[in-house]
C-alpha cells in the first residue's frame, strides 16, 4: 500500500511539473510585449494578438494620446505627470476598464504599478458605432476620461458621475470624439447615451456653461486639496458626497444655485438636496453671511487661483498664485462696521490699498493708515463675494486671471472675474 501511494504521489508531482513546463513554454511562445510607446500611453498585448490584429489596433495609438491633449485643453488642467498603459486584453469580450495597476503589463515591464486601461481585443475587430473597431475607440476614450478624472480626485459619486453609471465620462467622450474629427462615431455614441437622463443633464450643463464650469471646479478642488474619498468616511454612494460635489459644480458655474438647480433636480441626481448644497456653499465661503473677523484666503471663482502678497513689501502689487498655504496667501479681515473691512497681509501686516484707485489700477499692500483707500465693502451675492473700494466704488477684478497676474480695480460688471470665495 505504501508503495502504491508513493507511485501515485510521484505521478502527481510529475504531472504538476509537466503542467508548469507547458505553461512556461506557452508564456515564452506567446509573451506579453510592448507594441507602442506613446506620449501618454504605452501599449501592450500578447504576441499572438499583435500578430493577428495589429492593423486594427494601430489607428488608436495617435487617437488616445490626442484625446489626452484635448481633454487637458478642454478641462484646463495640467497634463498628466503619471505615465499610463493600455493593455489589449485577449481574455474576456466586449469590455474595457480603468485600473491602478495592470498585472500583465507589470510582468512585461518588470516593474509596477502600471496604471491605465484595458480593452478586450475582440472590440478592435468588431463592428460598433457604425465602423469596425468603433467600440474599442469609444470605450478607450471613455476610460481615458476616467484616468484623468482620477488625477483630479478619486471617489467621484458612483451613482451619478462615474462607475456604476458614468454620464460624465460619456458626455466628455462624445465631445472629444467630435473634436478629434471622429464625428460619425460621436453621433452614434451620443444617440446611444441619450437614453440616460444623467447623460442628458451633463450634456445640457456643458452646453450652457461650457468647459469653464468643470475647469473652475477642478481648479478650486486643487486649491482646497479636495479628495472625495475622505468625504462621509469614504461612503459612496452618499448624499453627503453628492451635495458637496454639486456645491463645487455650482461654484464652477459662476451662476446662482437657483439657476443651476434647473439641472440638479432630485429626480435626476440621486440624493441631491438644494438646501444642503446651499449650506455647503456657505461653508466654502461662496457667498452667504459676511466674513467673520479673522484670517481668510481669497480665491477667484474664475480661476481657482488665490490672492498672494508676493514679496509683500510696501507698494507691492497683489498677484494671483496657486495655493501654497504660506502666510503670503492669508489675509486678516477686520470689520469696521456695515460690512466694511480693513484687509491686511498675515505675513507683513501691510493693508490692502487701492493705490491711485482708478479703473485698471493695480491693488497694492501698504502700511495701514486708516484712509478710505484701505477700506473695502464685502458684499455677499448668490454666486460669490464682491469686494468694492469704499473710495471709488470700483471692485476687485481678476483681469487675465492667470498665475502672476496682478489684481486690478474695475467697474462692476457682475462677471465671474469679479466674484470671490472668502474662506
Amino acid at each position: 500500500m505504501k508503495k502504491l501511494f508513493r507511485n501515485v504521489f510521484a505521478t502527481m508531482i510529475a504531472l504538476i511539473a509537466m503542467a508548469c513546463i507547458v505553461s512556461s513554454v506557452q508564456a515564452q511562445s506567446n509573451p506579453t510585449i510592448k507594441i507602442h510607446a506613446g506620449k501618454y500611453y504605452d501599449w501592450y498585448t500578447d504576441q499572438n494578438t499583435w500578430n493577428s490584429i495589429s492593423s486594427y489596433i494601430t489607428p488608436n495609438f495617435a487617437t488616445f494620446d490626442n484625446a489626452v491633449d484635448q481633454i487637458v485643453h478642454d478641462w484646463g488642467i495640467a497634463a498628466p505627470t503619471t505615465h499610463f498603459y493600455c493593455y489589449v486584453d485577449p481574455n474576456g469580450t466586449n469590455g474595457a476598464y480603468a485600473t491602478g495597476d495592470i498585472s500583465q503589463v507589470d510582468a512585461a515591464r518588470g516593474a509596477s504599478p502600471s496604471p491605465g486601461i484595458g480593452i478586450n481585443s475582440n472590440l478592435f475587430t468588431a463592428s460598433g458605432y457604425g465602423v469596425t473597431g468603433g467600440t474599442a475607440t469609444v470605450f478607450g476614450v471613455h476610460e481615458i476620461v476616467n484616468d484623468l478624472t482620477g488625477q483630479v480626485s478619486a471617489g467621484w459619486p458612483r451613482d451619478w458621475w462615474a462607475d456604476d453609471r458614468s454620464p460624465f465620462p460619456g458626455m466628455t467622450e462624445v465631445h472629444i470624439l467630435n473634436e478629434l474629427g471622429l464625428t460619425s462615431i460621436a453621433t452614434a455614441d451620443d444617440a446611444d447615451l441619450s437614453h440616460d437622463p444623467l447623460y442628458v443633464m451633463f450634456k445640457n450643463i456643458q452646453a450652457h456653461y461650457g468647459w469653464g464650469l468643470f475647469s473652475r471646479m477642478f481648479s478650486l478642488m486643487a486649491t482646497n486639496h479636495v479628495n472625495w474619498t475622505t468625504v462621509d468616511s469614504g461612503h459612496n454612494p452618499s448624499s453627503v458626497l453628492t451635495n458637496l460635489v454639486t456645491a463645487y459644480m455650482t461654484i464652477g458655474s459662476g451662476d446662482t444655485l437657483s439657476n443651476i438647480n434647473t439641472y440638479f433636480t432630485s429626480a435626476v441626481i440621486p440624493g441631491y438636496n438644494i438646501t444642503t448644497t446651499q449650506t455647503n456653499l456657505n461653508t466654502l465661503g461662496y457667498g452667504g453671511s459676511a466674513p467673520a473677523n479673522g484670517t481668510h484666503t481669497i480665491t477667484s471663482v474664475q480661476s481657482g487661483l488665490v490672492l498672494d502678497g508676493g514679496v509683500n513689501t510696501q507698494g507691492t502689487q497683489i498677484q494671483f498664485w496657486t495655493t501654497n498655504s504660506t502666510d503670503d496667501q492669508w489675509w486678516t479681515f477686520t470689520n469696521l462696521g456695515n460690512n466694511t473691512y480693513r484687509i491686511q497681509s498675515v505675513r507683513s501686516g501691510l493693508a490692502v490699498d487701492g493705490g491711485v484707485n482708478t479703473s485698471g489700477s493695480k491693488v497694492q499692500v501698504y502700511g495701514s493708515n486708516g484712509t478710505v483707500d484701505q477700506q473695502w465693502v464685502v458684499s455677499s451675492t448668490a454666486n460669490g463675494y464682491v469686494i468694492t473700494s469704499k473710495q471709488t466704488g470700483l471692485v476687485f477684478d481678476g483681469g487675465a486671471n492667470q498665475v502672476s497676474t496682478k489684481l486690478q480695480l474695475w467697474g462692476l460688471n457682475n462677471t465671474v472675474d469679479q466674484k470671490w470665495i472668502i474662506h
